[in-house]
Protein backbone atom coordinates (compact mmCIF):
# COMPACT_ATOMS: atom_id res chain seq x y z
CA UNK A 1 0.00 0.00 0.00
CA UNK A 2 1.55 3.08 1.29
CA UNK A 3 0.43 5.25 -1.66
CA UNK A 4 2.11 2.89 -4.24
CA UNK A 5 0.44 1.57 -7.63
CA UNK A 6 -0.21 -1.79 -7.97
CA UNK A 7 -2.28 -4.56 -9.55
CA UNK A 8 -4.55 -7.02 -6.90
CA UNK A 9 -6.28 -9.38 -8.34
CA UNK A 10 -9.53 -9.58 -6.37
CA UNK A 11 -9.85 -13.15 -6.20
CA UNK A 12 -6.58 -12.72 -3.58
CA UNK A 13 -8.68 -10.29 -1.23
CA UNK A 14 -10.45 -11.40 1.83
CA UNK A 15 -13.91 -12.64 1.71
CA UNK A 16 -16.29 -10.06 4.02
CA UNK A 17 -19.01 -11.43 5.65
CA UNK A 18 -21.49 -9.20 8.07
CA UNK A 19 -21.39 -9.51 12.22
CA UNK A 20 -24.20 -8.01 14.00
CA UNK A 21 -24.51 -4.67 12.06
CA UNK A 22 -20.87 -4.62 11.60
CA UNK A 23 -19.13 -5.29 8.24
CA UNK A 24 -15.89 -7.50 9.12
CA UNK A 25 -12.71 -8.55 7.20
CA UNK A 26 -10.06 -11.26 8.14
CA UNK A 27 -7.00 -10.47 7.69
CA UNK A 28 -4.09 -12.11 8.72
CA UNK A 29 -1.69 -11.32 11.45
CA UNK A 30 1.11 -10.41 8.51
CA UNK A 31 -0.99 -8.23 7.06
CA UNK A 32 -1.96 -6.48 10.19
CA UNK A 33 1.55 -6.14 11.50
CA UNK A 34 2.58 -4.54 8.15
CA UNK A 35 -0.43 -1.59 8.58
CA UNK A 36 1.01 -1.32 12.01
CA UNK A 37 4.31 -0.52 11.00
CA UNK A 38 2.87 2.13 7.92
CA UNK A 39 1.46 3.83 10.78
CA UNK A 40 4.07 4.31 13.68
CA UNK A 41 5.48 6.88 11.61
CA UNK A 42 1.95 9.04 10.25
CA UNK A 43 0.40 12.09 12.02
CA UNK A 44 -3.14 12.51 11.54
CA UNK A 45 -4.58 16.09 12.57
CA UNK A 46 -7.80 18.01 12.30
CA UNK A 47 -7.83 21.37 10.93
CA UNK A 48 -10.06 23.79 12.54
CA UNK A 49 -10.76 27.27 11.53
CA UNK A 50 -12.40 29.81 13.12
CA UNK A 51 -15.60 31.52 11.67
CA UNK A 52 -14.75 33.49 8.76
CA UNK A 53 -11.44 32.00 8.53
CA UNK A 54 -10.78 31.03 4.21
CA UNK A 55 -10.28 27.11 4.17
CA UNK A 56 -6.74 25.84 3.10
CA UNK A 57 -6.79 23.35 0.17
CA UNK A 58 -4.40 20.71 0.24
CA UNK A 59 -1.95 21.93 -1.44
CA UNK A 60 -1.87 25.44 -0.06
CA UNK A 61 -1.49 23.67 3.71
CA UNK A 62 0.82 21.30 1.82
CA UNK A 63 3.50 24.19 1.44
CA UNK A 64 2.71 25.98 4.63
CA UNK A 65 3.83 22.74 6.43
CA UNK A 66 6.75 22.57 4.11
CA UNK A 67 7.96 25.93 4.90
CA UNK A 68 7.58 25.46 8.76
CA UNK A 69 8.97 22.47 8.89
CA UNK A 70 11.50 22.40 6.32
CA UNK A 71 14.84 22.13 8.84
CA UNK A 72 12.65 20.35 11.56
CA UNK A 73 11.64 17.08 9.02
CA UNK A 74 14.54 15.04 7.54
CA UNK A 75 13.51 12.79 4.28
CA UNK A 76 10.11 12.70 2.25
CA UNK A 77 7.02 13.44 3.97
CA UNK A 78 3.37 13.80 2.09
CA UNK A 79 0.08 14.80 2.83
CA UNK A 80 -3.28 13.00 2.38
CA UNK A 81 -6.20 15.18 2.78
CA UNK A 82 -9.47 13.48 3.74
CA UNK A 83 -13.16 14.42 2.46
CA UNK A 84 -13.71 14.93 5.97
CA UNK A 85 -10.39 17.46 6.37
CA UNK A 86 -8.81 14.87 8.57
CA UNK A 87 -4.97 14.87 6.97
CA UNK A 88 -2.51 12.15 7.41
CA UNK A 89 1.39 13.35 7.12
CA UNK A 90 3.47 10.40 6.15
Amino acid sequence: MGGKNSTIDIDQLPTPCIKGDALSIRIGQVEYQRGVDECKNAIRARLSLNKGDKPYSARDLSTKLGKIWKKRLSGKWYLSAKATMIFTLI
